[in-house]
């Protein structure tokens, strides 16, 4: 059977999270979220994570689009998730523009 070897994980500003867009490359990957459409307006941080199926909090971002911080690469999904939760909508924004 099949299995695409990446997933995005997708984040939302107050932290929730979901998993969609499994390609064979990270570019594959990327190319579905850029065509998303407006049913994820309200995921605005897109990472790739390895496809293992089902997904725990406890993965790590290997790769990112480009609207997620560089620094986010190797954290787990609930690392993310914390930080996100924690901002305020004006420190989000600042880390949304790049410091």
């Amino acid at each position: 059977m099949y299995k695409p070897k990446y997933k995005a994980v997708l984040f939302a500003p107050d932290g929730n999270w979901v998993t969609d867009f499994k390609g064979n490359t990270k570019e594959d990957v990327i190319d579905q979220l850029a065509h998303k459409g407006s049913y994820w307006f309200f995921y605005i941080l897109e990472g790739i994570i390895l496809n293992k199926g089902h997904t725990t909090h406890n993965q790590r971002l290997i790769s990112l689009t480009p609207n997620m911080p560089q620094e986010f690469v190797g954290k787990s999904i609930k690392t993310i998730s914390r930080l996100l939760g924690s901002l305020s909508e004006e420190e989000l924004l600042v880390m949304l523009d790049g410091g």
